[in-house]
């Protein structure tokens, strides 16, 4: 579900989707931090965790190379 939260008048959907579930899962198993990914995709850390917190969406380019790295990860 969501959980919408009013912040300064504008209201913040926070969007926990099947994806981004799996994806924090891969992470915690893999043991990737949010700097390394991060770095790899080129965006602020702060912006990875809005992403992972569900408060922020990425674009499709960015949502894909985060998945790319994850999955590159460690083979």
């Amino acid at each position: 579900g969501c959980a919408n939260l009013i912040s300064g008048g504008f209201i913040m959907a926070r969007k926990f989707t099947k994806d981004l579930l799996n994806l924090r899962m891969d992470l915690i198993q893999k043991g990737i931090k949010q700097r390394q990914i991060a770095d790899a995709v080129s965006l602020s850390t702060a912006t990875i965790s809005d992403y992972l917190n569900g408060r922020r969406p990425l674009t499709a380019d960015k949502a894909a190379e985060v998945k790319a790295f994850v999955n590159m990860y460690g083979r």
